[in-house]
């Protein structure tokens, strides 16, 4: 909780800063003036540019190019993790859990996931898919929240957890409502194609994995 409270704080001091150290308006000109088809300029980077030049330009830029590097990196090391549990449980083909002899991950999993979002890079306008992961990451979590409530009403004496929620169930209503309620700030194409994705991973689990899957009290 500490490290969350201290990067947003951070975060939105950083965002004001920026805010303050240009002309106004300057942030939203840069959004709104991108003709179709161009490329939309970052603006951290441009603030700098506007603030000290072409070396603090660079300087912001590269450190966002090692901040993109890092994220993707943990990205595709977790997503590699999600497909080898689902493969563990039998939602997807089991032979995902194949692990490398010699480096102990598993190999498959990393493997098929760099290759997907090489694939999306590829084929796919970036703005489309960065909005369309933002709107996936709300719907998971709204779908998250109503889990939670469901294990802890549906049979709480067989499910007993060793963590508790604090003010249950006011917190994961709260947050299935502001989960849901924030989609309406993504693109409406990239919402579209986020519940499609969403739709698309019921039906597999309707009717490739239910009948699979390993339950687990």
């Amino acid at each position: 909780i500490g490290s969350v409270v201290l990067v947003t704080v951070i975060y939105a001091l950083v965002l004001v800063v920026m805010s303050a150290a240009v002309p106004q308006g300057f942030i939203a000109e840069l959004v709104t003036d991108v003709a179709p088809g161009e490329t939309q300029p970052i603006a951290v980077v441009e603030v700098g540019r506007q603030v000290q030049g072409a070396v603090m330009a660079g300087a912001l830029l590269f450190g966002g190019l090692l901040a993109t590097a890092s994220s993707a990196n943990a990205s595709i090391l977790a997503s590699s993790r999600i497909n080898f549990a689902m493969g563990r449980d039998r939602l997807v083909t089991p032979s995902l859990n194949e692990i490398h002899p010699r480096f102990g991950t598993p190999y498959r999993s990393i493997a098929i996931t760099g290759g997907l979002i090489l694939l999306f890079i590829l084929v796919a306008d970036i703005n489309l898919l960065s909005g369309a992961a933002s709107g996936l990451h709300l719907i998971i979590y709204g779908l998250l929240n109503i889990a939670l409530i469901a294990m802890r009403s549906v049979d709480p004496e067989e499910y007993q957890p060793d963590f508790t929620v604090p003010l249950f169930p006011i917190v994961p209503i709260l947050g299935t409502i502001l989960s849901f309620a924030l989609l309406i700030y993504v693109d409406p194409n990239a919402r579209l194609l986020s519940f499609v994705i969403a739709g698309g991973a019921i039906l597999w689990y309707l009717t490739y994995a239910r009948t699979r899957a390993t339950k687990q009290a």
